[in-house]
């Protein structure tokens, strides 16, 4: 299987459990494909030109993607039931929901899945709605989501969301 990208992208390959890059090669064909960048009328745009290199699959990729499809079948990953979508409130009002949505998502950057659901029980208990995390100090904030990865800057970012989400 030959796949296109534009000329400079650098995909990785999932090979089994390990990362390895790709390897190029120009097209035989020199196949190049245009493509317009959105204009108004009377724009002085040109067209952009962008090259597609060729790549060539890994010989073994559809045995890897069938070994995938298989282990994710069952849905046991720690993802599947403390991702961002599985960790809001259940019983809540749409907007409540979307917001605890929305700070879940803040929080799992560069944290496990399982931290972040435990901090986002605390956050609950707390009262994880946009007027009590106005009303609450960004000591006690931080003292909250202390577990996640970075948290002194979530802190100040859940701030801001919040206060961007009341206006």
């Amino acid at each position: 299987a030959l796949i296109f990208l534009p000329r400079g992208i650098r995909p990785f390959v999932l090979n089994c459990c390990a990362v390895r890059r790709a390897t190029f090669r120009m097209s035989p064909s020199g196949k190049r494909s245009s493509e317009k960048t959105s204009t108004t009328p009377g724009s002085k745009r040109k067209k952009k030109d962008v090259q597609l290199e060729e790549i060539k699959a890994p010989d073994n990729w559809r045995e890897t993607y069938d070994l995938i499809l298989e282990l994710r079948s069952d849905r046991t990953a720690v993802v599947d039931n403390m991702g961002a979508e599985a960790l809001a409130e259940e019983i809540i009002d749409e907007t409540t929901r979307h917001y605890q949505t929305l700070i879940t998502l803040m929080l799992s950057s560069q944290t496990k899945d399982t931290v972040t659901a435990a901090t986002m029980a605390k956050l609950r208990n707390h009262g994880l709605t946009i007027d009590n995390i106005l009303a609450t100090t960004d000591k006690k904030l931080d003292e909250l989501i202390s577990q996640v990865g970075f948290h002194n800057r979530k802190t100040s970012y859940i701030k801001q969301a919040t206060q961007k989400n009341c206006v």
